[in-house]
């Protein structure tokens, strides 16, 4: 494939993690991080730019507010020193790679400016990698695995491992900002309207990346599709410290992840199908296929295998009714492709090289519907739960599931089995690292299971202004800060 900006000199390829991994420079010295999927479905990109410098950089670190890298070399016969800017990691699909290399480039250059304004201010002589001699630029590559770790921040540092990692909300009526740890989001109850609601979850988002977290969201109207690009609109006036910055993020679809069909019985898998209304005639055709995945269920992986069961019953006095339920599941098979799985693909959601970096999950949802949504809510939810503790993880938040629309999910008065089961394995999974943060207009509207032990609620009292109420502490306000992604 060829890449922009180039032509591009390969300097490592190998694996890092199960995953193939490459590290390139162009004729202007910036140095292209790529880490693929599995498959090459998609990948992770960053960008860093590299100065020479015989200045001491931990002030400039300290105070530049962004991606930035210091490194100091030692040889047998000297010593070097390197200052780098880094564009974050970014993820795309390789058909958008060019795309987003095109936007990490813009990045890199916006932050030059600022970096020039700080060399400036503490008198800092930088020299940019393409301006100084080989021999200083091979001080820089001479080990690219050991570049490769800095890069990529593949280790955690001590820092985030012993202290708890803080969210910054916005600041308070007396204009001190407003920090709180990540876990105690672990049970999030929003409420306001539908906008303020989205506004809160995309603060929340940007801060579980921002700790190293990983933040999933069931997005159906796009609000969510733009937080790989910063925001322009920034005011900065307001929040100097602060950086807009695009995040790592991952498009999916339902069926790229899939509803596993082994945590579903008979009940569950006909309400998702919506066959059991009231209005729904063929109640036998009904029974057939309830019956056929009761029984066969460890056998059944997909639609097309639950079809091929049903065409199974010799019942001579339902042959109607048996055509009529493969009828249905043909229907259901074209309408649901590749839905219906037996099996979550785990290292497709959360890839190993995510643990260290903090990832959004993007699930387009917005055409699918809500009893669609809510299968795949709840065998998401319980696969990364079964995954979990698998793992033995502590109850630390590492996971956020978000739920705009919290209150189709989980509501007062479940009807569904799929609801019940839902809420009682969001309860379970936040034993071992899962939250959920659910919207709803009113408490009242949530199940009182959840709402009960709720670590924060946070209650809009005007567009930008919300109550935070933590569990067992005094609520105070918040004017919750501007968005960092577009």
């Amino acid at each position: 494939m060829d890449l922009i900006n180039g032509p591009w000199k390969t300097l490592f390829k190998g694996e890092w993690e199960g995953y193939e991994i490459e590290l390139k420079q162009n004729p202007k010295k910036i140095i292209l991080t790529l880490i693929y999927e599995k498959e090459k479905s998609g990948v992770v990109s960053t960008l860093n730019k590299f100065y020479y410098t015989e200045a001491n950089t931990s002030k400039l670190i300290e105070d530049f507010k962004d991606y930035s890298i210091s490194i100091e070399k030692s040889f047998p016969t000297h010593s070097s020193k390197f200052f780098g800017l880094s564009s974050g990691l970014n993820y795309s699909s390789l058909e958008l790679l060019n795309g987003m290399i095109e936007n990490e480039f813009k990045q890199i250059e916006e932050k030059t400016e600022g970096l020039n304004e700080k060399i400036k201010e503490y008198s800092l002589n930088l020299i940019e990698l393409n301006h100084v001699s080989e021999e200083k630029q091979k001080d820089l590559l001479a080990d690219p695995i050991l570049l490769l770790g800095v890069v990529t921040s593949k280790e955690m540092p001590k820092e985030a491992i012993t202290s708890p990692a803080k969210v910054l909300l916005g600041k308070n009526l007396k204009g001190e900002e407003a920090v709180e740890e990540i876990n105690y989001f672990k049970n999030s109850l929003i409420l306001g309207d539908e906008e303020e609601i989205k506004k809160a979850i995309h603060v929340i988002l940007e801060n579980l990346v921002l700790s190293g977290k990983i933040g999933i969201v069931l997005d159906d109207d796009d609000s969510f599709s733009k937080m790989n690009y910063p925001n322009r609109e920034f005011d900065f006036e307001e929040y100097k410290e602060l950086q807009p910055i695009g995040m790592p993020i991952k498009h999916l679809r339902i069926n790229e992840i899939g509803i596993n069909l082994k945590k579903m019985n008979a009940t569950s898998l006909i309400e998702t199908f919506c066959l059991d209304s009231e209005n729904f005639i063929a109640e036998d055709a009904r029974e057939i296929i309830e019956n056929v995945f009761e029984k066969e269920k460890e056998s059944i992986n997909s639609l097309d295998d639950l079809e091929t069961k049903v065409m199974q019953v010799t019942d001579e006095t339902k042959k109607f009714h048996i055509y009529r339920a493969v009828r249905w599941l043909r229907v259901l098979e074209k309408k649901y492709p590749n839905y219906f799985k037996s099996s979550i693909p785990y290292s497709k959601i959360i890839p190993s090289y995510s643990t260290a970096m903090g990832k959004i999950i993007r699930v387009e949802v917005k055409e699918e519907p809500i009893e669609i949504k809510k299968a795949f809510a709840y065998t998401l939810i319980s696969d990364l739960k079964e995954e979990y503790k698998q793992k033995n993880y502590s109850n630390r938040l590492k996971t956020e599931v978000c739920l705009p629309n919290g209150k189709k999910f989980m509501p007062s008065n479940p009807k569904k089995e799929i609801e019940n089961k839902l809420i009682s394995e969001a309860q379970e999974a936040m034993d071992y690292g899962i939250g959920v943060a659910l919207g709803a207009e009113t408490e009242e509207e949530i199940n009182e299971a959840i709402t009960e032990n709720a670590t924060v609620k946070i209650q809009f009292v005007s567009k930008k202004e919300i109550a935070f109420m933590k569990k067992d502490a005094t609520p105070y306000r918040i004017k919750i800060r501007e968005n960092l992604t577009s």
